[in-house]
């Protein structure tokens, strides 16, 4: 029998596995990013790799954008999806600001927060889509981010036993157009 403190071990959902058969082997869709993103760029340098952006202008909130995006996954599986959703709700620095600039400021961050929650959470469901599609899924944040903390993610995280890695961009020979 259990007792209070035993842990029962959660076994991550069962989805396809990443295979190059897929038809959507190839294929990525970025969201939250630019019109001339560089992964989108660097996309161009291979043969066979199509990438559909998801700008501002698209709309992640959207409804219609979100279900446009897991009618491509399907359509497409194997599809791969990559997020890089705004950060600055969630940067360190609001710490020192709510107590410098107190509830006006306190009210200003969290309407920015509740947005950035509902833009995690449109990620998570087309992420889902796309990992049981046979696709594999990356999100970035500086590893900074508080966002990180919220329960929303990390439920997310541990579900799918999704991993962390910290990249430094100039290990990887990214630089600035200096």
């Amino acid at each position: 029998y259990l007792t209070e403190t035993a842990t029962i071990p959660v076994k991550p959902p069962l989805r396809a596995r990443p295979t190059s058969k897929l038809p959507g082997h190839g294929k990525l869709i970025e969201l939250c990013t630019d019109a001339n993103s560089t992964m989108g760029r660097a996309a161009k340098e291979f043969s066979g790799i199509k990438v559909r952006r998801i700008t501002q202008e698209h709309d992640l909130a959207d409804a219609k954008t979100v279900e446009s995006i897991l009618n491509d996954i399907c359509r497409n599986p194997g599809t791969s999806v990559h997020a890089s959703l705004p950060c600055t709700s969630w940067c360190q620095w609001h710490v020192v600001n709510l107590r410098k600039f107190g509830d006006k400021y306190r009210a200003k961050l969290k309407e920015q927060q509740t947005q950035s929650k509902h833009l995690l959470r449109q990620f998570i469901i087309i992420a889902e889509v796309a990992l049981k599609q046979g696709g594999e899924i990356s999100f970035e944040w500086p590893d900074s981010s508080l966002g990180w903390l919220m329960p929303e993610l990390v439920q997310f995280q541990n579900k799918w036993n999704l991993h962390s890695a910290t990249v430094h961009s100039c290990a990887c020979g990214l630089t600035d157009s200096k």
